[in-house]
């Protein structure tokens, strides 16, 4: 399962993680590969699937994280999105 921590827990990143703001205590953006956007559809039960393929994307650019995550669930369907970076260690 990935990581889904907010800013303020402190915890290595032993995989790709998703962090819902922009900045991350101890950990500063070495580079950045751009957004990553995903849609699937059945609503938030489908959320951990579109996190774990977000991630997946985040690695395949080269990357170790998500910042600046949302997501938005409009009729069924959800919508995922956020920066994918490479943080420090």
């Amino acid at each position: 399962m990935s990581n889904i921590f907010s800013a303020k827990v402190k915890s290595p990143l032993a995989s790709a993680a998703l962090f819902t703001t922009n900045d991350v205590p101890g950990r500063t953006i070495e580079q950045t590969f751009g957004l990553v956007a995903l849609i699937g559809e059945g609503g938030l039960r489908n959320l951990p699937q579109l996190v774990e393929a977000c991630l997946a994307k985040a690695t395949e650019l080269g990357g170790n994280a998500i910042v600046g995550a949302h997501f938005e669930s409009v009729m069924g369907a959800i919508f995922l999105y956020g920066t994918a970076v490479r943080l420090s260690h």
